[in-house]
């Protein structure tokens, strides 16, 4: 399952990314409220399918689109390894209406289940690496 697929109205991030975008994913921001809504920043590096005015050109004005999403209900955190995030292959599965989300590298990782994510906004930058 691709994280596309996790997200409420993901008509949007599906049009840019119609083949999905959990191959190539950096978590920059994961952040809780008391209530077990968070928020998490996602990180692609892969060009999208189709240009977007606004943001210009991939690889002149751009090179990395940041999701920043809200949700809902989460538990089941683990994370070990903060300071050495970098782009993975995401992991998503849905299992009796919960999403469990799963990034990973050698010594690292990130993994929480939730019930529901959608998009605030999106935004672009140039990397520096």
């Amino acid at each position: 399952m691709d994280l596309i697929d996790c997200i409420l109205e993901n008509r949007f991030i599906k049009g840019l990314y119609p083949g999905g975008v959990s191959n190539d994913i950096c978590v920059g921001h994961l952040g809780f409220n008391a209530d077990a809504d968070f928020s998490l920043d996602i990180h692609v590096r892969t060009p999208p399918f189709q240009e977007v005015k606004k943001w210009g050109v991939w690889g002149r004005d751009y090179d990395r689109v940041v999701f920043v999403m809200r949700g809902t209900h989460i538990d089941n955190i683990d994370i070990f390894g903060c300071e050495r995030f970098d782009f993975q292959r995401l992991s998503c599965s849905n299992i009796d209406g919960r999403f469990y989300f799963e990034l990973a590298g050698s010594n690292w990782k990130i993994a929480f289940s939730f019930k529901n994510l959608t998009i605030q906004q999106s935004r672009t930058y140039i990397s520096d690496d």
